[in-house]
């Protein structure tokens, strides 16, 4: 009985707490927007994490990536580094993105359907990959 009283009064404290927050139901009228100077950053980002991903350089495309993301969420975005980290053999990482992707509001049902057969594809991948762990070594004969 007594812990269940102090996870209520825990819980009740909680929910006051979120009652009365001002950051959780206040917005901020000069909100309108990100500037053009954080859309500049944004492409410069995108830009150079393109040229590196060409460039066969992907810890350093998907750095560029995901910093473009934090300054300006992005679907798009969202996509690009699933593939990246998934070319990577991050697989982990890459369905992390992909889910975050297809949940994402305002997704084409077309894009969807192409993310889940690159989910897929992912997993695929890892299972080829957890197989290859467990064959043991075998010697090539001479």
């Amino acid at each position: 009985m007594r812990r269940r009283s102090h996870v209520g009064g825990i819980l009740l404290a909680l929910f006051c707490l979120s009652l009365f927050s001002p950051s959780l139901y206040a917005q901020d009228s000069s909100d309108t927007g990100p500037t053009k100077e954080i859309i500049k950053k944004v492409e410069e980002h995108n830009r150079k994490g393109i040229e590196f991903y060409k460039a066969g350089q992907l810890p350093e495309a998907v750095q560029e990536m995901l910093e473009a993301y934090h300054l300006i969420p992005s679907n798009d975005l969202l996509y690009n580094i699933a593939r990246i980290y998934q070319k990577m053999g991050e697989f982990d990482l890459a369905l992390k993105y992909f889910k975050d992707y297809v949940a994402s509001p305002g997704v084409k049902p077309a894009n969807v359907k192409k993310a889940l057969e690159k989910m897929a594809e992912v997993r695929d991948q890892q299972k080829a990959k957890e197989r290859e762990k467990l064959l043991p070594a075998t010697a090539v004969p001479d």
